[in-house]
């Protein structure tokens, strides 16, 4: 299964011919991934392009701003339903092969 980053390359990879898009890209792992380094690689720009355009591109500021405020929600999201629910995590035979089976970890079952 593809990581996020993985998945948002492909799709910048496929954007080529626009590269005046990448602003969208960004913002589309910003919203993913809430962190500027990550979102900047992926939209192949620098960190410091990208904020140099925020400070230049008022609705470029505020579609970022929005996009952050996305990100953080999903992560709180994430991080809720692990801690309440758990982490499903596969069960390997002999340490490599999956047995397509899985376990689900809660935080309280590693406290005990």
């Amino acid at each position: 299964m593809d990581t996020v980053v993985e998945a948002l390359m492909r799709e910048r990879d496929d954007m080529k011919p626009f590269a005046d898009h990448w602003k969208n890209v960004f913002l589309k792992a910003l919203a993913a991934a809430p962190i500027l380094a990550v979102a900047a690689k992926i939209a192949g720009v620098s960190p410091r392009q990208a904020t140099e355009e925020r400070y230049t591109d008022g609705a470029f500021a505020r579609r970022w701003d929005e996009a952050v405020e996305h990100g953080i929600d999903e992560v709180e999201a994430a991080a809720y339903l692990s801690a309440v629910h758990g982490d499903r995590k596969p069960v390997f035979h002999r340490a490599s092969r999956s047995v397509g089976k899985w376990i689900t970890r809660t935080r309280c079952d590693r406290c005990s």
